[in-house]
């Protein structure tokens, strides 16, 4: 019985082996584990599927071509012109804002006419200013509210010199300054822990000498009812202190931090407009429009 049974087994091993020699061919290679694996030296190759009639074939390629034509693919421009609704622009939320230039843009890659290549330029050009616009608000902000000195980026060694300095030409400054350094002078609180202000005071001599003005420096540890009157929080705090005809001094902060000698004349020109002493220009603390 035994036997019979060792016989029966031995039959069907070599029966599996047969069917499984037809579907498998050796390998040189001991590490090819796929399918089987590489304990025995062997490769199985997937059984190939059943070739597709041509004519079957041929009718379901014709269907998926047609489902797949660029009419039905992609999306056609939804205008060919750049319209911009002009009237309404300021009072779009800024991802409206974002959502006309994208569009705008759009059609005028695909439609490059002349009007619409000026139109597309127009509100491009209302964007640059609505930035800029924010720049120099938020530079005002930060240089007469200390608090916020610190708050957003803005600080005394800012931008803000340099963007002014392109908008205001060196002639306009100087006329400015001469005009008020007999009734006007700079003041700095400052402390003698302050590192900074050891940056500020040569600056600010440099200063006096190239304008003739009068300035001096206040130590806030000396006078600290000085710094309590004037809302000093951080030093050097940049002050300008006017006399009018009635010999009343009227101060006015224009920042806080270490300043350029550029950066100085153009705090002094923006108090003096804050002042009302200067008439203010579109470039500093003024939503200016475009006009078109």
């Amino acid at each position: 019985m035994l036997k019979k049974i060792s016989f029966i087994t031995i039959l069907t091993f070599l029966a599996l082996s047969n069917i499984h020699a037809e579907l498998c061919k050796p390998v040189g290679k001991f590490y090819v584990d796929n399918n089987r694996g590489w304990f025995f030296m062997e490769y199985c190759e997937p059984e190939k599927e059943a070739k597709v009639d041509n004519e079957t074939e041929g009718e379901e390629r014709k269907d998926v071509i047609v489902e797949q034509t660029p009419k039905d693919k992609f999306d056609k421009l939804s205008s060919t012109k750049v319209e911009i609704p002009w009237d309404i622009l300021n009072d779009l939320d800024p991802d409206s804002i974002r959502n006309l230039q994208e569009d705008s843009q759009k059609i005028v890659i695909m439609r490059p006419t002349e009007e619409n290549v000026v139109e597309y330029k127009r509100l491009i050009a209302w964007i640059m200013q609505k930035s800029t616009d924010y720049m120099n608000a938020n530079t005002v902000a930060s240089k007469l509210n200390p608090e916020f000195s610190g708050v957003g980026g803005a600080q005394g060694t800012s931008t803000y010199g340099v963007n002014a300095k392109g908008k205001i030409d060196a002639y306009f400054k100087k006329k400015i300054m001469a005009k008020y350094k007999e009734n006007t002078a700079l003041v700095v609180l400052e402390s003698s822990h302050c590192q900074y202000c050891r940056f500020q005071k040569p600056i600010v001599e440099a200063f006096g000498r190239k304008y003739g003005w009068e300035y001096q420096f206040i130590d806030i540890e000396e006078k600290p009812y000085v710094a309590k009157k004037l809302g000093t929080q951080t030093t050097p705090d940049l002050f300008i202190i006017h006399r009018d005809k009635q010999e009343q001094p009227r101060w006015q902060r224009i920042g806080s931090g270490v300043h350029a000698q550029d950066e100085i004349v153009d705090g002094i020109i923006l108090g003096l407009q804050v002042l009302g002493l200067e008439p203010k220009s579109k470039y500093i603390g003024k939503l200016s429009e475009l006009s078109y």
